[in-house]
This record gives C-alpha cells, sequence and structure tokens, in this order.
C-alpha cells in the first residue's frame, strides 16, 4: 500500500479503538486524521522504528502515536531550525503545504545523523534523558545546535566523557528532586543557582513551552560541547553582521548571564561564545549569545557548563 492508504489504516485503527476501549483520540491521532497526506508526518512514521532502538515506550504509548508525535516534533524542530513550543507547533507545521518530499528526506536525514551521535553516547535505558519525552527533546536538540555549529564529534573518549558529564549531572538532578519531596529547604536554597536546580525547576510547570525548553537544551548543550575537542575557529571575533543577527534574534535584549538585570544597548553589548573560543567554540551566530562587558570579561574561557544562555 501506498503511504495514503497506510495514513487512512491508521486513522481507521484509532477510531476502531475508540468505540471498543473508549478511550478518546489523543492530539497526535487527531493529527494524523487531519493531515494523512502530510510529507512530515508519512516520515514520522517511518523514522519510529530508528527512534524506539535509542527510546523505551510502552505498548499503550505506542497505541497512542506519542512516538510519532515526538519523531515529528524533533521533524519540525530541524526543519524550523529552533525550539518548539508543544502546544502550538505541530499543527501550524502540518499545515504548512510547502513542504516538499525533497526537504523531508534531507530533514529526516538529519534526524537519523543526530540519532547516531545519541547512540554513540550510550546513555542506556534507564536514565531521564531516554524516559522522558521532555528530556529526550532537550537532549536531541542540544545535540542538533552542536552538529550545526560545527563541532567535531571525534572520538570514543569523548562520548565516553560526555556520558559520564551528562550522568553526573543526572544524579545531581535527581538530587534536587529528592530534596523538594523531602523538604529539604536549606539544600535548595544552597543549589538554587546551579545550572541542575535551574533544569529540574523547568521540569516542574509548562514543561513543554519555548522558553523551558531552551533553558534545558542551552545547559545540556554547554555540559555535552566540553567533551569534544575542536580545532579553533581561525576568525576570533564576531563580525557586525553577525551581531546584527544576534541582537535582532534576541527579544528581550538582556544579559544572558544568569540573574543579570542589564538591558543592553546596541553600543552595550558584546557577543560571547556559549562554547568558548579557546575551547573549540566556533565563531557562529549558533554558538552566540548577548552579553554585557562585565560579565563576558568575567567569564572569559572558564568551565561553561556554570552558564546559559538566558530566555
Amino acid at each position: 500500500t501506498d503511504g495514503s492508504d497506510q495514513g487512512m489504516g491508521d486513522v481507521i485503527a484509532a477510531f476502531v479503538r475508540i468505540n471498543t476501549q473508549g478511550k478518546p483520540l489523543t492530539k497526535q491521532e487527531q493529527a494524523n486524521a487531519n493531515y494523512i497526506h502530510s510529507p512530515l508526518l508519512l516520515a514520522a512514521k517511518k523514522l519510529t522504528t530508528s527512534f524506539h532502538k535509542i527510546f523505551e515506550m510502552s505498548d499503550d504509548q505506542i497505541g497512542r502515536m506519542k512516538d510519532v508525535e515526538i519523531v515529528l516534533e524533533l521533524l519540525i524542530t530541524i526543519q524550523k531550525k529552533e525550539t518548539l513550543n508543544k502546544k502550538t507547533a505541530i499543527n501550524v507545521a502540518l499545515k504548512d503545504e510547502s513542504i516538499t518530499k525533497r526537504e523531508t528526506g534531507k530533514i529526516s536525514s538529519q534526524f537519523k545523523t543526530i540519532l547516531g551521535l545519541l547512540k554513540k553516547l550510550n546513555l542506556g535505558k534507564n536514565t531521564r534523558y531516554v524516559r522522558k519525552t521532555s528530556d529526550f527533546y532537550s537532549l536531541f536538540k542540544a545535540l542538533m545546535s552542536l552538529h550545526n555549529s560545527k563541532i567535531v564529534f571525534n572520538n570514543r573518549k569523548s562520548f565516553a566523557k560526555a556520558n559520564r558529564e551528562l550522568a553526573t549531572f543526572s544524579a545531581n538532578v535527581a538530587d534536587i528532586a529528592d530534596a523538594h519531596k523531602n523538604k529539604k529547604f536549606g539544600y535548595l536554597k544552597k543549589h538554587s543557582n546551579t545550572p541542575y536546580y535551574k533544569y529540574w525547576f523547568t521540569t516542574q510547570s509548562n514543561t513543554d513551552s519555548k522558553e523551558h525548553r531552551d533553558i534545558r537544551t542551552n545547559i545540556l548543550r554547554e555540559i555535552i560541547g566540553r567533551s569534544f575537542n575542536s580545532k579553533k575557529d581561525r576568525k576570533r571575533l564576531f563580525s557586525v553582521n553577525q551581531k546584527e543577527q544576534i541582537w535582532e534574534a534576541s527579544k528581550n535584549k538582556k544579559c544572558s548571564w544568569p540573574s543579570c538585570p542589564r538591558k543592553l544597548s546596541w553600543d552595550t553589548a558584546t557577543i560571547d561564545h556559549v562554547i568558548p573560543w579557546s575551547q573549540g567554540g566556533p565563531t557562529e551566530v549558533d554558538n552566540a549569545q548577548l552579553m554585557c562587558r562585565q560579565h563576558n570579561s568575567m567569564k572569559k574561557d572558564k568551565d561553561f557548563s556554570k552558564y546559559f544562555v538566558a530566555s
């Protein structure tokens, strides 16, 4: 059968189940019914096989098309080159009839490339990154951003180091969750300005909002990025054209240093390498953030796991 026949079969199966099991259709099942001819949706269905090799889902979740939903989100993220707000992004993208089969093929190819990097990280089946879709999305987006920034994913030792860094970070996040559960307020206050506290906080409400996804993505990007060595970019400084792009992309025009309240002007804004240039960070827009002169000077080439891009 062709793609449209298969799509119609999925729709029929969903409606048979709703009549026999009494379960309402999920948003993804509704989208499936409305956009069965969408190239992106058809691609997402095909790629779920590769997805399941990394991320485990229950039969019930698969039956509810949760696997198609997260794969579709990631394909749209690749296509848009930006973090999505889960509540609105999928239907908007599926309505876009300008996305061709050829473009979908390129998007699918990049999806497989990022999955390949995830496989090399060897995170196992019991870490938060491959058990919760919110964490998986953020990790995937972090790897996608690093890949687009031309970071060199070079050898096994680097992947092993990244694995250890992510495991340690996950344990720290778990400690914060445990402290919150057991009302250890002193511990929480002591660690309130750490990346793992900020990461945990984004999972407590509006988990899949663009703002919270961005925070988690940037934290994970910096943790992973320091494990991989890359030749220094021959170009050390950002150009005026690059500064204009970064300036226009910033909504609040604030310094990216955590808790810095400074509102920047064009003249007071400096452009900082998220991953330091001295540690292989490229002089590219994808690796840039606005920062005030004071904090740019303070950060320099220090351990950048302590910093993240402000939303």
